[in-house]
């Protein structure tokens, strides 16, 4: 008892001198998958509670983008470092980091072809996020119980992933945020997304032709063979780069619907109403139509109006929305579906 009660005076001295400060942040580093050493932010509310701060995963997008959401030099957008801002404000402890195929790591990049095909593999990515959640949920600042996972885009689809697999472990996360995030295998949205770019570039006939077939031969060569096809046409490579295979065929394969199904917790199905990558009302339709089907778990869809497939600033579809700060009315639903779900 005395033990107990020094403990409680010691932790309410500590909390009253941290009264009036700011949130703060530090660098940390954790082993992802197969030990990959990864580097991240985490951010801490003031004060902190002695039971430890509900905790925030952030995952970003597609390709080599780092912690803030970006790829530098050519992209950049802040959109996690923006919601990491405001999370930790609202008393959230959160965490997010560059994912292995940020620039940031290039020179730890294997240098041969197959073995860069592995190391980008969709294992290696569901990894390195299952060791960030494990990672924050073992921090003394957060409660484990109360730890949720927010992802953007592809990171969306890895948040599904993980909580598939850990609601079948028995340790689901706490809730889940899907922002920006298809609701069907990716095959099916680059059919889409090419169909859209001919159009937009005002193809002819024979060459919206020639790339459809060409990018339904690619699909079926990674799915049949796992390999790329060498002859692609010129605007179809970067679609499917040869140290990539590995993924593209785990995304061609991996269905979205499945893994909502059998995550039992809440669900914030997030968009931007002018996001030119991912429909949104076909999209948010479809992944509500299969919350809905789960035998429990709350969800909620918002679709934020003007906002881009980043949930920037955007007027029309043809408008991707880069630059600016993410439209508030986005922030303002994750932090209140948040609150919600971990409080």
């Amino acid at each position: 008892m005395i033990r107990t009660g020094l403990a409680s005076i010691l932790f309410l001295f500590v909390t009253t001198l941290a009264q009036g400060q700011a949130p703060s942040e530090v660098e940390v580093t954790f082993a992802g998958y197969q030990g990959f050493q990864l580097a991240g932010s985490l951010s801490l509310p003031a004060p902190l509670s002695k039971d430890g701060a509900p905790g925030v995963l952030l995952l970003p997008g597609s390709g080599p983008t780092d912690r803030d959401g970006n790829q530098p030099p050519y992209l950049s957008t802040d959109l996690l470092k923006e919601m990491s801002r405001r999370l930790v404000r609202e008393g959230f402890a959160v965490l997010r980091f560059d994912k292995r195929a940020a620039a940031v790591y290039a020179n730890r990049w294997p240098a041969d072809l197959a073995a860069q095909d592995a190391f980008f593999a969709w294992e290696a990515f569901t990894g390195d996020a299952r060791a960030a959640l494990d990672f924050l949920r073992g921090r003394p600042e957060v409660d484990r119980t109360r730890t949720a996972i927010v992802g953007h885009s592809e990171g969306g689809l890895i948040a599904l992933q993980l909580g598939s697999d850990l609601a079948a472990a028995g340790s689901p996360p706490a809730a889940l945020v899907l922002a920006s995030t298809a609701a069907t295998k990716l095959d099916e949205v680059v059919r889409v997304q090419m169909a859209r770019g001919l159009e937009n570039l005002q193809a002819n006939e024979a060459d919206r032709k020639l790339h459809l077939d060409a990018l339904d031969g690619a699909i079926r060569s990674i799915l049949e063979s796992g390999t790329v096809p060498a002859d692609l046409p010129f605007l179809l490579r970067p679609l499917f780069p040869p140290n990539a295979s590995r993924l593209l065929r785990s995304y061609f394969t991996i269905d979205p619907a499945a893994l909502a199904r059998s995550y039992p917790g809440p669900v914030l199905v997030l968009h931007g109403a002018m996001d030119a990558q991912i429909p949104a009302e076909e999209h948010t339709d479809k992944m509500l139509g299969v919350l809905a089907s789960r035998a429990g778990g709350v969800h909620e869809r918002v679709i934020i109006p003007n906002a881009s497939h980043n949930l920037k600033p955007a007027a029309s579809l043809t408008d991707f929305g880069f630059a600016g700060d993410v439209v508030p009315g986005a922030l303002d639903a994750l932090a209140g579906f948040l609150s919600r779900a971990l409080r």
